[in-house]
Parts: C-alpha cells; sequence; structure tokens
C-alpha cells in the first residue's frame, strides 16, 4: 500500500504535467491549483503523524525533550557508581578483619 503523503505528491506532480501540458490557461491556472491543494493535504497528513508520534507534556516539546533527558540521566546515575547494588558488591569484596 502506498503511502498517503506520497500518493497526494504523485497526484500533484501528474496535475503540475498535465498543467504545463495544457494549451489552456484556464485549464492550465485549474491544474496548477489542484496540484498545490494535493501537495498542502500532504503535508497536513505528514505534520498530523509527526504530532502524533512525538512525546509531548502540557509545557510543550521542548519540555519533553528536556523530561526525557532528565530520566535517562537518573538511570545512568542509578547503574553508575555509588548505587546501593555496588555498595552491597564493594562490600563483600573486602576481606573481613
Amino acid at each position: 500500500m502506498v503511502k498517503e503523503t506520497k500518493f497526494f505528491r504523485r497526484q500533484a506532480d501528474k496535475a503540475e504535467t498535465a498543467a504545463r501540458a495544457s494549451p489552456d490557461a484556464e485549464v492550465s491556472e485549474g491544474l496548477i491549483a489542484l496540484a498545490l491543494a494535493f501537495r498542502q493535504q500532504a503535508a497536513l497528513i505528514k505534520k498530523k503523524q509527526k504530532q502524533e508520534t512525538r512525546p509531548t507534556t502540557e509545557e510543550g516539546p521542548d519540555q519533553a525533550r528536556t523530561a526525557k533527558a532528565k530520566a535517562k540521566s537518573k538511570k545512568a546515575k542509578s547503574k553508575g557508581a555509588g548505587s546501593k547494588g555496588d555498595k552491597a558488591r564493594t562490600s563483600r569484596s573486602k576481606p573481613r578483619a
């Protein structure tokens, strides 16, 4: 199945090609307008798809990215040196006096 955006862009290309080939000015202008409408429809669909896949919060997309980065850094800190798991391992590896 062809993606919707690709379909609309192909239709726009076909309309533009037909507009160039048409000797009638009114027909040509109508086909150019049709091609523009197809391209706008494709852009609108792509924009909606991006919004659906983009992680967002109430603050906006920039805050969503920083929140995601903060969550990653918290994970990295919990896995890094100084976590409870590391302390447990180091205490077992030390010889008892």
